[in-house]
């Protein structure tokens, strides 16, 4: 809020109690923060999840990652994308939002997959990243505005994707052997939350005063992410230096 009063975008008069309180609970101060509402509410869903058997975890997120991706994803996904003329009335709750990530990513990280179920995920991957690509290309160019059939972190593409990224991590870092590589990783990532909380400030100065930068443009998408991590980390650096700052830098 101070950021935005400094820059002009609101008032100070704007600030009321209910400007705080929405722009919290919404996200709508910095949107990039809506990732913190579904986090909270997977953390506070944990205790249940873990108050499962250790013996019986496998097979109770199993079948509700079986059930919720074939219910909340694939044919709510397919019905879209096909303008099925139906409603489809069975949706599992319980497995609803973004908890079927956790699951899935428990069963991944506890299991090893054989070489041709990983292909078989990859391809799928692939073709997942592919849909969302194109499919929203089309899409969008032909409406003359951003079409979602495609897009959203729960939808059948994303998901599909996700795991591909998720298990060929995992995968490949079980490979590497390089005290050097694993040393970088481990310094790289004291600044990952950082780098998230403060990346939108530097992309909206980018955006407002280097005019001669094209945000749009494939070398900055590429590019871009190199440079903000780097100056994030620096500030991070200096802010954990500075007295009574350094107590509020995560």
């Amino acid at each position: 809020m101070v950021y935005l009063i400094a820059t002009h975008r609101i008032s100070s008069r704007d600030v009321t109690l209910k400007y705080v309180v929405n722009g919290i609970t919404k996200t709508s101060i910095i949107n990039i923060y809506w990732f913190f509402i579904p986090l909270f509410c997977i953390y506070l869903s944990i205790p249940l999840l873990a108050s499962v058997s250790k013996e019986k975890k496998q097979y109770v997120y199993l079948y509700m990652v079986v059930l919720c991706f074939i219910c909340n994803i694939c044919i709510p996904f397919f019905v879209n994308v096909f303008n099925l003329e139906f409603e489809f009335p069975i949706f599992i709750s319980v497995g609803s939002g973004y908890i079927i990530y956790l699951l899935i990513g428990y069963l991944l990280s506890k299991n090893d997959l054989s070489l041709g179920i990983r292909c078989v995920i990859y391809v799928l991957s692939v073709l997942g990243l592919l849909v969302h690509i194109i499919g929203t290309y089309k899409a969008s160019i032909n409406a003359g505005y951003i079409i979602n059939t495609y897009k959203g972190y729960n939808n059948l593409p994303c998901v599909i994707y996700s795991v591909g990224v998720f298990v060929f991590i995992k995968n490949i870092s079980e490979k590497i052997t390089s005290d050097l590589f694993w040393k970088v990783i481990n310094y790289l990532s004291k600044y990952t939350f950082c780098v998230y909380l403060m990346q939108w400030f530097i992309m909206d100065f980018i955006r407002n005063n280097i005019s001669f930068i094209n945000i749009y443009s494939m070398w900055y998408r590429l590019g871009a992410p190199v440079f903000i991590y780097a100056v994030c980390m620096v500030l991070t650096i200096i802010m954990r230096r500075i007295p009574i700052i350094r107590n509020i830098v995560p």
